[in-house]
C-alpha cells in the first residue's frame, strides 16, 4: 500500500510540475495563451495509462496460431517459477492436440504444426475435449475462463 501512495505522489507531482514548467517556460512567449498548455501533462498521463491498461486486458477473440517455430521462444519464455507443462491431450480430424501453458499445441504426425494462443502471456489452456456428438473440439481458456469450440477451421 505504501508503494502505491508513493507512485501515485510522484506521478502527481510529475504531473504538476510539468504543467507548471510549461505554463512557465512558454508564458514570455506566448503570452496568457501559455496557461492553455497546462493539460497537456495530464492528457499525457491519461493517455499513457489507458495505453497500459489496453495491453493488460485479455483477449476476447479467437486465438492467434504461431507456426511451430515460435514455439520454442515461448518455452524459453516462461518464467524461471514454472517450467513447460502440459494438462491433456485429444485426437481431432487427424491431428493431436496438446493443452499447455503456452497454449494448444496441434502436431500433426511427427511434427508440430503450430500453437494456437489464447491470450498474449499467460495463455494457459485447459482440454481439450473431443465433442463427438457436433465434430468440436472444446478447449478452456484459463485466463478468461472461455470455452471455445473448434471446427477444424474455425475457433467460436
Amino acid at each position: 500500500m505504501l508503494v502505491f501512495i508513493l507512485c501515485a505522489g510522484l506521478l502527481a507531482f510529475t504531473v504538476i510540475g510539468g504543467s507548471v514548467w510549461l505554463v512557465w517556460a512558454f508564458k514570455r512567449r506566448v503570452g496568457n495563451h501559455a496557461y492553455w498548455l497546462a493539460p497537456i501533462p495530464f492528457f499525457a498521463a491519461l493517455l499513457v495509462w489507458f495505453a497500459l491498461f489496453r495491453a493488460q486486458a485479455p483477449n476476447n477473440r479467437p486465438p492467434t496460431f504461431l507456426p511451430a517455430v515460435k514455439l520454442t521462444g515461448l518455452i524459453i519464455a516462461l518464467p524461471d517459477y514454472t517450467s513447460f507443462g502440459y494438462s491433456g491431450i485429444g485426437f481431432y480430424k487427424g491431428n493431436l492436440y496438446v493443452s499447455t501453458n503456452v497454449g494448444l499445441v496441434e502436431i500433426s504426425g511427427e511434427r508440430v504444426n503450430g500453437v494456437y494462443r489464447f491470450q498474449k502471456s499467460d495463455s494457459v489452456v485447459s482440454g481439450p475435449w473431443l465433442d463427438t456428438s457436433d465434430q468440436l473440439l472444446w478447449a478452456l481458456d484459463d485466463h478468461t475462463n472461455q470455452l471455445l469450440n473448434f471446427d477444424g477451421s474455425v475457433w467460436h
